[in-house]
């Protein structure tokens, strides 16, 4: 079975302040060199959030990256879901083989998958190999550890005006640990559940963040 790896949505270093003040701890920053985008990430026990924003507006739009739609999903480009959902393996083998990315300075070994779909479904792709964050050693764990108390990802709902997307992709990540939903609703927005939302609280980013959070 699949499992979920992270989830990014389009958003500035900027918007990142606004998970930190709200009690996530960040994890990391970094710039994917060839892509023209950088990220801010959160983590937690099992899956990430990256927050992605566009760095080089050319660099994002050149043949190697266009077919991923990056400059249509992170500039807000009609009819074109701004999510991106990506899956590992319990083997540490490639979830999705329609096209290796070739992304810049991958570790030895390491690949990016990414499944077909149209614009309108989210960018669904594998990254392998890859690990819980709660299971990486030490010396490169993240911090896991968020004042608000959010420990694992274990719902994953994503809102799309398209309804529920039919590609071969979006099948397989239903079945994911978690699975994704997708259900229809006017705009694109993205629906975090946590450790089993035991605590009935909630909390929405919008309309900074097309984001919200139930735990």
């Amino acid at each position: 079975m699949p499992e979920l790896d992270h989830v990014f949505l389009p958003a500035t270093a900027k918007q990142a302040q606004l998970l930190s003040d709200f009690g996530l701890s960040e994890a990391y920053r970094r710039e994917h060199a060839g892509q023209g985008t950088a990220n801010v990430c959160f983590c937690f026990a099992n899956a990430f959030l990256e927050l992605l924003y566009i760095t080089d507006s050319d660099a994002v739009q050149q043949p190697t990256v266009a077919p991923l739609r990056l400059f249509e999903r992170l500039s807000g480009a009609p009819a074109t879901c701004p999510f991106g959902i990506c899956l590992r393996s319990a083997d540490g083998g490639p979830v999705f083989d329609d096209y290796a990315y070739p992304l810049d300075g991958l570790p030895p070994g390491a690949r990016v998958d990414i499944a077909q779909a149209g614009a309108e479904e989210p960018l669904w792709f594998s990254f392998a190999p890859s690990m819980r964050p709660d299971q990486r050693p030490a010396a490169s764990r993240p911090p896991l550890t968020h004042r608000v108390g959010l420990g694992s990802i274990t719902r994953v709902t994503l809102a799309s005006p398209a309804g529920p997307p039919r590609s071969p992709a979006s099948q397989l990540a239903r079945t994911a640990s978690p699975g994704i939903d997708v259900i229809e609703a006017p705009t694109y927005s993205l629906t975090l559940g946590f450790d089993q939302e035991k605590a009935g609280l909630s909390h929405d980013f919008s309309p900074a963040l097309p984001l919200k959070f139930c735990w």
